[in-house]
C-alpha cells in the first residue's frame, strides 16, 4: 500500500516537469493555400531561421487553424509561423528581402524581421495560449 502514494507523486512529479500545453491560434492569410509552418523558440540566437525547440507543419486553407505544443516548460519563447504556397519549404522573398507569403510572430514584428526580445512571451507551468494574425 505504500507504493501507491509514491507512485502518485512520482507521476505529479513527471507531468509537471514536462509542462503544459501551448496552444497557437494563426488567424489571417485568408487569401492563401498551401502549408502552415510554426516554430517555437527558446532561444535568440536560432531565432527565426534556425533550429527549433518544437515546429508544426499544418494545411493552411485560409481559415484560422489551432496549432498545440505539448509537454512545453515554462519559460521564455518566441513563435515564427508562415504559409508556404509555393511548397518550397520556406518563406519565399522578393528582390528586397520582403516576404512574399503570409508570415507573422508572436509579438508586434514592425518591419524588417524582429529581434527575440520583441516577440518572446512568458509561459508559466500551466496551460498557455497565444495568438498570431500572419501577415502579407
Amino acid at each position: 500500500m505504500r507504493t501507491l502514494p509514491i507512485l502518485a507523486l512520482l507521476i505529479a512529479m513527471t507531468s509537471h516537469a514536462l509542462g503544459e500545453e501551448l496552444r497557437v491560434s494563426v488567424t489571417g492569410g485568408e487569401e492563401s493555400e498551401g502549408q502552415l509552418f510554426v516554430a517555437l523558440f527558446d532561444s535568440e540566437s536560432h531565432f527565426p531561421d534556425g533550429d527549433s525547440l518544437k515546429s508544426r507543419r499544418e494545411p493552411w486553407r485560409g481559415e484560422p487553424v489551432q496549432v498545440r505544443f505539448a509537454n512545453t516548460p515554462a519559460g521564455t519563447f518566441a513563435i515564427a509561423a508562415f504559409v508556404d504556397t509555393d511548397g518550397n519549404e520556406s518563406l519565399s522573398k522578393n528582390l528586397f528581402g520582403i516576404p512574399t507569403e503570409p508570415y507573422g510572430f508572436s509579438g508586434k514584428a514592425g518591419f524588417g524581421t524582429p529581434s527575440y526580445s520583441d516577440v518572446s512571451f512568458d509561459k508559466g507551468a500551466e496551460d498557455a495560449s497565444i495568438v498570431i494574425r500572419l501577415d502579407q
